[in-house]
């Protein structure tokens, strides 16, 4: 069997001198010395797996001191296995990509540490538009008959209701934008500075609005499919409006292209926020429903349903839409920023930028 490489046979061993002691088997699990090579000198221990044999004439080494791999990565001599090195956390998220989890943790958050900034601001659009929907529809209040329906001027009234709170809500969504893109750095930002941010871009920020009114109204029109998918493809262009100083038609085109690719984890975060959204503003706006008319209209049996409501009962209705409004629309537009950063850390790599810019004083990556 000397033809086969490496493989000795029985028979091709040399004899043994006269007088001398057999040779010593291997230890268990080593292998025998190549040929040609002495055995280990004694007390020393073999060579590791993979390590080549020491040179002629080097000391064996130290005690204590086994040649071979060194310790792995991350792990020093007496301690645990600590793993990967955990993200930077400057802000309300850590620099990495985010489970849903931590993108609705991150918008509380924020709500939490930039009260005046959000909450303020929240307050003070949702206020203005309640009470511009308030006098547009004060005129048409025996119009909202649960009978009869709205007449051909109530309609009209609700429809510029509905398209100026569309609008009022893409200008506060900017706003609170500029606070997520300070919020997940740590810094600190005022109110005043949101405001100074979305008068630089206010144009834009309404052309953007409507813009994106005008499509998801249109796809809502046409089909519900078409309005699912027109709904997380255009989530993301104010904060690509604001945050990267995109024009309105390249921030809608820039919202498709992060939104691509991912789309279905983008419905759901959007959903999910306004599931959330809707059943914290209906658990804080109920009662004032409840006391401005609502009670009479929706428990059937207690007065004619086709009573109308006052002009008492929708000042009070707008009481609660101003109170509820205040508390959840930072929620939602502080879950769409969150998603486009995170679009961005998984997409470009955005997180190793953040982290730098959050370890010196310099300005956020665009």
């Amino acid at each position: 069997m000397a033809d086969v490489p490496g493989w000795v046979s029985p028979g091709d061993e040399p004899a043994p001198a006269p007088g001398s002691a057999p040779p010593a088997p291997p230890a268990w699990g080593q292998s025998p010395p190549a040929w040609g090579q002495s055995p280990p000198a004694w007390g020393q221990s073999p060579p590791a797996w993979g390590q080549p044999p020491p040179a002629w004439g080097q000391p064996p080494a130290p005690s204590g001191q086994q040649p071979g791999w060194g310790p792995a990565p991350g792990w020093q001599p007496g301690t645990a296995w600590s793993g990967a090195p955990a993200a930077a956390r400057p802000g309300v998220i850590p620099l990495r990509p985010l489970g849903i989890g931590e993108i609705l943790d991150g918008a509380i958050t924020t709500v939490r540490r930039y009260p005046a900034a959000t909450l303020g601001m929240s307050a003070a659009v949702v206020t203005v538009v309640q009470v511009v929907q308030f006098f547009a529809l004060r005129p048409f209040a025996a119009s909202f008959s649960t009978a009869d329906g709205f007449t051909g001027t109530g309609s009209a009234g609700l429809v510029f209701g509905l398209m100026f709170g569309l609008v009022s809500s893409g200008i506060l969504s900017g706003a609170l934008t500029v606070v997520i893109g300070q919020a997940v750095l740590g810094r600190p930002i005022a109110l005043q500075d949101a405001v100074n941010a979305v008068r630089a871009r206010f144009w834009a920020l309404i052309g953007t609005s409507l813009l994106v009114a005008v499509l998801t109204g249109i796809a809502f029109v046409l089909l519900v499919l078409p309005f699912f998918y027109a709904w997380p493809v255009l989530s993301l262009a104010t904060p690509a409006l604001m945050l990267e100083r995109q024009t309105v038609w390249n921030a809608i085109r820039r919202s498709a292209a992060l939104v691509k690719g991912q789309f279905w984890r983008c419905l759901g975060v959007v959903a999910l926020a306004w599931l959330i959204k809707t059943f914290v503003g209906a658990a804080i706006s109920t009662p004032f429903v409840l006391i401005g008319g609502g009670f009479d209209q929706f428990i059937v049996g207690t007065q004619d349903t086709t009573a109308d409501l006052s002009t008492t009962d929708l000042a009070v209705n707008t009481l609660g839409n101003i109170i509820s409004g205040t508390f959840v629309a930072p929620f939602s537009a502080a879950v769409s920023a969150l998603l486009y950063v995170d679009r961005r850390m998984r997409a470009e790599g955005l997180d190793v930028a953040l982290a730098a810019a959050a370890a010196t004083a310099g300005p956020p990556p665009a």
